[in-house]
């Protein structure tokens, strides 16, 4: 990640630093390092909006510049 300081934050970046934070774990083994979250939040007997559909309605409204 130092290496890396003086670069644009970009979804690439993202899921590069997601992959290294999460190297050598039960998540990396079942493939969800480096990836976006596929699969919702589930809580028992609430009844909440979780922040898996929020992130999919503010999907829109975020710009990534791709240089």
């Amino acid at each position: 990640m130092i290496k890396t300081i003086d670069e644009e934050l970009t979804p690439r970046l993202l899921k590069e630093y997601h992959s290294l934070l999460k190297s050598n774990t039960i998540d990396s083994e079942r493939g969800f390092a480096g990836v976006y979250k596929k699969i919702p939040n589930k809580l028992r007997g609430v009844d909440i909006e979780t922040a898996c559909r929020n992130i999919r309605k503010m999907s829109n409204k975020i710009k990534w510049e791709v240089k």
